[in-house]
């Protein structure tokens, strides 16, 4: 009886373990960097912030910025996106570039999402995101940070 109930323990620790391996959104933490907002042509070109961007000091772990994006259905639509980091609140930026060296990501004639992975801590404290359209008549854009 000993032995089953220390095998029943034994199964019950590694099913938690492995179950907690798959948590994938529990215990994250959400920044939105850009509210969901409308985006056209004739609209001027869209950041977070005019002056200060996104506090993004101490948040933990590894990071990932999630463009959501939505292009007018015509073929030469496209939402930019870029991002830049500043150490204070002065509004003096400086670009972005991720581990392969972008610093722009670009989308076309489509509806999705896309994502950087990156450390927060490695971007200095602010982070802004910029949307540039071009030829787009009516499409949304949205940025959100994930970390862990």
């Amino acid at each position: 009886m000993k032995r089953i109930a220390m095998f029943s323990a034994i199964v019950a620790l590694f099913a938690s373990v492995a179950l907690a391996g798959f948590d994938q959104y529990n215990s994250k933490n959400y920044t939105t960097c850009l509210n969901p907002k409308a985006v056209t042509t004739s609209a001027a070109v869209i950041t977070n912030s005019t002056s200060t961007g996104v506090d993004i000091a101490g948040l933990p772990g590894n990071g990932c910025m999630v463009f959501a994006y939505q292009c007018n259905n015509q073929a030469d639509a496209v939402l930019s996106f870029s991002l830049s980091s500043s150490a204070t609140t002065n509004g003096t930026y400086a670009t972005y570039t991720n581990a392969d060296g972008v610093s722009a990501w670009a989308y076309t004639n489509a509806a999705g999402f896309g994502k950087i992975l990156f450390r927060p801590n490695s971007v200095s404290r602010y982070l802004r995101v910029t949307v540039t359209p071009t030829a787009v008549t009516n499409g949304v854009a949205g940025a959100v940070l994930v970390t862990e």
